[in-house]
């Protein structure tokens, strides 16, 4: 899983920016987990209602916050509901894969959904016990974010009424594209990670580091132009995205996507731009965790 970007205590407002940007996603997660649950189903319903409250009262909380203190002590209360709506999650998914509930929702979702709580349980960790500068894995990072922009393609294409043939076609190119960019993510992380110090096969002694070129402190032309295309790739997807949220909200496309779930993938969108913009400024290590 990818690890999460930290930022230095000078830098306490992008970090609480980065909270309540996931805070938020969390709540809406609650939010469409209840409205796809059958009504048959009223202690996972009301489960998911305790979510949705639980985060918009940490939402709260993180508007009031002043001081490291009472911004620490939010983001370990944090970490507990998070945990649990992770909990939450997965036994739904295990149920859903046994065919114990139906729900309008598909169990890929709530997998998406879930991942992305696990991003957050490491952002969160990472905050409360690291109040330094972390270099995260820009390999690792875009293979999470490029499979969450892939799902989106996805979840957005069944939502769509067959009739929108022209957005469908449109949907199925973006699909077809980030899974091959979620692919090639996938290779260059491969290629590019590796420990620093190696086993000699021979004498069973261990490396020099650097002996043999290892990647944690390079960034080779392959990857920073893969970096690039990925860029101006999930730009054009943003701008779809946006421009589909408009016409749901005006209701000038035939489907059963809900305006806000179209906002809620268009903003993740927006959110991967900027930590591609971080990796540009240097702000994103190459490698290792």
């Amino acid at each position: 899983m990818s690890r999460p970007v930290i930022m230095a205590a000078s830098a306490a407002p992008l970090m609480m920016e980065e909270v309540k940007f996931w805070l938020e996603i969390m709540r809406e997660h609650a939010l469409f987990i209840k409205m796809g649950l059958p009504a048959d189903e009223p202690g996972l319903i009301k489960e998911a209602e305790g979510f949705y409250k639980d985060f918009g009262s940490l939402l709260g909380r993180l508007a009031k916050a002043s001081g490291e203190k009472q911004f620490l002590r939010l983001v370990a209360d944090s970490m507990d509901v998070v945990a649990e709506f992770l909990r939450y999650k997965r036994h739904l998914l295990r149920r859903m894969l046994l065919c114990e509930v139906s729900t309008g929702i598909p169990p890929m979702m709530v997998d998406h959904m879930a991942r992305e709580a696990e991003y957050l349980l490491a952002l969160l960790g990472r905050i409360k016990h690291e109040a330094k500068n972390h270099h995260l894995s820009r390999a690792r990072e875009n293979v999470f974010w490029l499979r969450i922009m892939a799902d989106h393609t996805k979840l957005v294409r069944g939502r769509i009424d067959p009739s929108e043939r022209a957005i469908i076609h449109t949907v199925d190119d973006f699909s077809n594209e980030f899974d091959d960019l979620f692919l090639q993510s996938n290779d260059f992380y491969s290629m590019l990670t590796h420990p620093d110090q190696l086993p000699a096969p021979a004498l069973g002694k261990k490396l020099k580091q650097g002996q043999y070129g290892v990647m944690s402190h390079l960034s080779p032309a392959s990857y920073d132009r893969f970096i690039r295309d990925v860029r101006a790739s999930v730009l054009r997807l943003r701008d779809f995205k946006n421009a589909l949220h408009k016409m749901t909200e005006d209701c000038r496309v035939v489907s059963i996507l809900p305006a806000l779930l179209a906002d809620h993938i268009r903003r993740e969108a927006d959110h991967y731009l900027m930590v591609l913009a971080m990796m540009d400024k240097g702000m994103v290590g190459v490698n290792g965790d």
